[in-house]
């Protein structure tokens, strides 16, 4: 993602050595400071004249074909997964609030939106984030209304995923509440709305279907088609 220098992939590789049991190895050793601790830059001054995104997703593979292209463009995004995120790289590393648990936590409580607020208030990564995307579901943007960024709501599947999931039979059987997802979908296609008369701010998808089902369901007439497919032989 172009978001780690050599001594940001040094402390990673270090600290999850030590995390296994297995010691410290020789890249341990190879970037510390003067008191003995990998030197680690204030966030203000970290990735000088690139644009950061940061992303908390469910499936890695949106973040993941969206990077070269947000790369190219002179653009960082670190990417925060739960789910189906290993074969990615892009598993969750430093989120606060929202422990997913594959999938468990998948609609975030009011609790946890609130929680999710405070924790973040004064988080000196989140002064450095220029914009916030999102992709599966694109409805956790919800929990990056209050920080007053541009937000990039790129849906990959259909809008009201995770919050009105009546017709998807795992969400069935995880406690969902038919009743309060509905509400939740009304409130989610008014903040989409509200979204899209801040020019700060992009909706779009990334194939035609989901284009003209958010123009559909929410009277946006501005919503980009972005395609973000990676597949060999393909491209963006």
């Amino acid at each position: 993602t172009g978001e780690y220098t050599k001594i940001d992939a040094a402390r990673y590789i270090c600290q999850e050595t030590l995390r296994s049991g297995k010691g410290e190895n020789s890249v341990c050793n190879m970037y510390r400071n003067e008191a003995g601790n990998f030197a680690e830059d204030d966030w203000k001054d970290r990735m000088e004249g690139k644009t950061y995104l940061w992303t908390m997703d469910f499936h890695g593979g949106p973040a993941s074909c969206d990077s070269p292209i947000i790369r190219e463009a002179g653009g960082v995004l670190h990417a925060e997964v739960d789910g189906i995120c290993d074969y990615y790289g892009l598993c969750r590393d430093r989120l606060k609030v929202i422990r997913a648990d594959h999938w468990k936590e998948f609609d975030p409580t009011e609790q946890q939106i609130v929680d999710f607020k405070a924790a973040y208030k004064d988080d000196p990564e989140f002064k450095r984030v220029d914009a916030f995307l999102c992709h599966h579901p694109v409805a956790n943007c919800e929990l990056f209304l209050p920080f007053n960024r541009s937000i990039i709501v790129h849906a990959t599947t259909r809008l009201e995923f995770g919050r009105h999931d009546a017709g998807i039979d795992w969400r069935l059987n995880s406690g969902y509440d038919r009743n309060t997802g509905q509400e939740k979908w009304k409130k989610w296609v008014k903040t989409l709305q509200n979204l899209a008369t801040d020019k700060r701010n992009v909706i779009a998808a990334n194939n035609a279907y989901d284009q003209q089902y958010i123009k559909y369901f929410t009277g946006i007439s501005d919503v980009l088609l972005l395609p973000s497919w990676c597949g060999i032989g393909i491209g963006v």
